[in-house]
């Protein structure tokens, strides 16, 4: 409910920026209170979660590009992402999210995660057998 609010908060401009993150702010200390449970390391939790930090990343960088809080964020999203068995939970739309991060990162010059977001595309495109070109 936290990312949908922020998404609409999102969608009124930059008016709605500074709620909009803290809205996603607000759902990854959630997110990671139930992550953190034992009973709880459901697929479905983490992928939210990962999602919420490469949501927050992007409007971060949109309300303090100076800030080093989106390089955190999406790195805490890959280690989510590329942890045992998680891509499985993934959809379609976090393909095109990683494009945005992948794109971000490469305007900031900020190179050291690439490998990781480019690991992750290939197993969503071998898991949806997508032939990779050699």
């Amino acid at each position: 409910i936290l990312i949908a609010k922020a998404r609409e908060l999102r969608a009124r401009g930059v008016e709605g920026l500074n709620g909009c993150i803290q809205c996603l702010s607000e759902a990854i200390s959630i997110m990671n209170d139930l992550y953190g449970e034992a009973s709880s390391r459901s697929i479905p939790v983490c992928h939210q979660l990962a999602v919420a930090y490469c949501l927050r990343a992007l409007c971060t960088q949109e309300a303090e590009p100076n800030s080093k809080l989106l390089f955190q964020d999406i790195h805490a999203a890959l280690n989510l992402w590329l942890g045992r068995d998680q891509c499985d939970m993934m959809s379609e739309n976090v393909l095109i999210l990683l494009y945005h991060v992948v794109d971000l990162l490469s305007m900031k010059g900020y190179t050291k995660l690439h490998t990781d977001i480019y690991e992750l595309m290939i197993r969503l495109f071998k898991r949806k057998n997508v032939p990779l070109e050699k």
